[in-house]
């Protein structure tokens, strides 16, 4: 009997795993972008998975697994600049106002925030472009400050459209700052 119930429970957690694998991959292919030019503003839309295991035992050696899966669609709304004419940061000016607010850049390992950024569900390429920038897919990688720019919104600097994937310090000083990661 209580064999049983080892393998009921064993097979209850593989039902979850499969669950879950299948969550993070609608996870990854239901993230829309939009971008509305005229207000200057991008949206993303992800849509956060979410499971709730249920198990119910009935009389006998019988045990009967349910799942729950619950969809809930997360917005992030960010400013942007289509076109930007001003002063682009590099080793020489190491703080520049950008399209998005004051900008200053850092070099630091990046494997831990790659791997939260995966947890997450973003399974994009990290990469170094040709001018030292560090990238996480087509995006440039950045700390903000997570209540105003949550991780996976999309912002603009003077080098490009980027990709929160991190923090720091310098947000509690300047809510609206962007720190670009960078080889410097």
């Amino acid at each position: 009997m209580k064999r049983n119930r080892y393998v009921m429970v064993l097979i209850a957690l593989l039902t979850i795993a499969a669950v879950v694998a299948f969550a993070k991959n609608e996870f990854f292919s239901n993230t829309n972008v939009t971008k509305d030019v005229s207000s200057a503003k991008v949206v993303t839309t992800t849509p956060k998975v979410t499971t709730t295991p249920k198990v119910t035992t009935t009389t006998g050696a019988t045990s009967k697994v349910t799942t729950k899966l619950t969809t809930t669609k997360l917005a992030t709304t960010t400013t942007t600049a289509p076109r930007w004419n001003g002063p682009v940061l590099s080793p020489t000016l190491g703080t520049v106002q950008g399209p998005s607010g004051k900008e200053t850049y850092y070099n630091l390992d990046m494997s831990g925030v790659i791997n939260i950024m995966r947890d997450m569900g973003y399974y994009s390429k990290y990469w170094v472009r040709s001018d030292g920038v560090k990238m996480f897919g087509s995006y440039i990688m950045c700390a903000a400050n997570l209540d105003v720019h949550p991780r996976g919104s999309l912002v603009e600097t003077s080098l490009g459209t980027a990709i929160v994937c991190d923090t720091g310090g310098f947000a509690y000083d300047n809510m609206y700052q962007i720190d670009i990661a960078v080889t410097w």
